[in-house]
């Protein structure tokens, strides 16, 4: 059955459950980190392309592509020291984060 397309006969389609999904990403958000007041964002683009295989110009269909998807703050830690190896790896000191050459009372 042809229906009007419209948000309400997206209803229990994939497209539904992204954009549903995308405001639970931004809800989950908002309750792990309340104090940070950066906006969280919601999107739903419809693009529509004309089924026009004949270059008539009489097109009767379309193709639709819907994209949706969250836009949340990054997650930013503090300022960790951590040392440069000569081989490339990098090391970190548990016992003081801020330092990581700081000497630790386990070393002594």
């Amino acid at each position: 059955m042809k229906t009007p397309l419209d948000l309400g006969s997206l209803k229990y389609t994939v497209v539904d459950a992204a954009f549903r999904d995308a405001i639970c990403d931004c809800g989950d958000d908002i309750k792990r980190r309340p104090g940070l007041e950066t906006k969280r964002e919601v999107h739903l683009v419809m693009e529509l392309v004309p089924d026009n295989p004949d270059g008539t110009g009489d097109v009767d269909t379309a193709h639709a592509t819907f994209k949706v998807w969250s836009r949340i703050p990054k997650h930013e830690t503090k300022v960790y020291s951590v040392g440069c190896q000569k081989d490339g790896s990098l090391t970190f000191n548990e016992g003081s984060p801020e330092d990581v050459n700081q000497g630790t009372l386990d070393e002594a």
